[in-house]
């Protein structure tokens, strides 16, 4: 894992669209889906479900969102100093 893929699985997460995540952070829907895909064989866990055409986050993602979050800030925190 690495802090990108945390991005990219936070953008999925906010939009709850894989198309509308790649274009916030400049990636193609299906770079996006294999970046929540590799990050759920890392940690063995869905972190999305397919609901029809809409997507939701599972419990697994509504349990690593606020640590995905964190990290990002303290990285951000780290490089600033």
């Amino acid at each position: 894992m690495d802090i990108r893929d945390l991005e990219v699985f936070l953008s999925v997460a906010r939009h709850l669209n894989f198309t509308r995540a790649g274009e916030e952070v400049h990636l193609s829907q299906p770079s996006v889906s294999v970046r929540v895909r590799q990050l759920e064989e890392e940690f063995k866990v869905k972190l999305f479900e397919q609901l029809g055409k809409k997507v939701a986050l599972t419990e697994a993602g509504r349990l690593l969102e606020p640590h995905a979050r964190r990290v990002l800030v303290e990285r951000s925190i780290s490089n600033s100093t």
